[in-house]
């Protein structure tokens, strides 16, 4: 989704646990390292509030069948289908020159149904 909101911007490569450089020479990419200390800050991940929603592993662990379990989780599967919804929608409010490269990166994200499985 990065390429959607900045299609001018290059990536050759992301970092999990450390930072991606690379090195560029008449424009193409000729090095890709790996860095310690990281030439960009990246906006913490903001966590939202679901109090309908079990996440606590000790509570999730001591309840009595998968069907409990099932129903405890319930509530986030419908919280990230309305994610996914909204998602969807924020593409179409993109800049005209972005929707080809967001329905080019995006993956067909998918509906939950409420058991949890895909349709």
């Amino acid at each position: 989704m990065g390429r959607a909101h900045c299609p001018d911007t290059p990536e050759y490569a992301t970092g999990h646990g450390v930072a991606a450089d690379w090195e560029l020479v008449d424009g193409h990419c000729h090095m890709l390292r790996t860095t310690w200390i990281p030439r960009a800050e990246v906006e913490k991940t903001k966590t939202v509030d679901m109090p309908d929603v079990v996440l606590s592993m000790d509570q999730l662990g001591a309840l009595a069948d998968v069907d409990a379990v099932r129903d405890a989780l319930a509530p986030l599967a419908q919280h990230y289908q309305e994610w996914l919804k909204q998602q969807r929608e924020d593409l179409n409010g993109l800049t005209p020159h972005r929707p080809k490269t967001a329905n080019e990166q995006a993956p067909q994200l998918p509906l939950l149904s409420p058991t949890g499985s895909h349709r």
